[in-house]
């Protein structure tokens, strides 16, 4: 019985391995609808407007208070207060948001000479450096404004 088992599979073995190989299932990448990535973006998906308050760098003071409330109409109201300087008076800016294409960057209008802008998380703002990108490294942190 056990010849019959061994004789039987050197006889199907061979014929197996012949047997014709079966085309992988390719599966065409599909694009995501513009609806989705509307939906997905953080002024569409995010509860965004607010305010927000931080504690920036600054080059000669303790630093800066950050106030800054973004509407829900695409405008903003930024306070500075810059900590323990001398006869500083608040900066009280107001303007307009502007988002970028992907929805998750905000640039405020009426800061032209200075970094302007800001990319929106999850109740939280992350201001950006002169070239539009996040700041790295040790001092990120210090670089973010929370919700209220």
């Amino acid at each position: 019985m056990f010849k019959r088992v061994i004789v039987a599979m050197i006889f199907t073995l061979p014929l197996s391995a012949c047997s014709e190989q079966k085309e992988p299932i390719k599966i065409a990448p599909t694009e995501q609808s513009e609806a989705f990535k509307q939906a997905h973006q953080s002024n569409a998906a995010l509860d965004w407007d607010g305010t927000y308050t931080g504690k920036l760098p600054c080059a000669d003071c303790e630093g800066i208070i950050y106030t800054l409330t973004l509407n829900s109409n695409d405008t903003y109201t930024l306070i500075r207060h810059y900590e323990g300087a001398k006869n500083s008076q608040d900066d009280i800016l107001k303007g307009k948001i502007l988002w970028n294409d992907n929805g998750s960057i905000i640039t405020l209008q009426g800061m032209d000479n200075e970094p302007n802008q800001f990319f929106v998380g999850e109740n939280t703002l992350f201001k950006l450096n002169e070239a539009g990108e996040r700041i790295k490294g040790p001092i990120a942190d210090l670089y973010m404004l929370t919700k209220k």
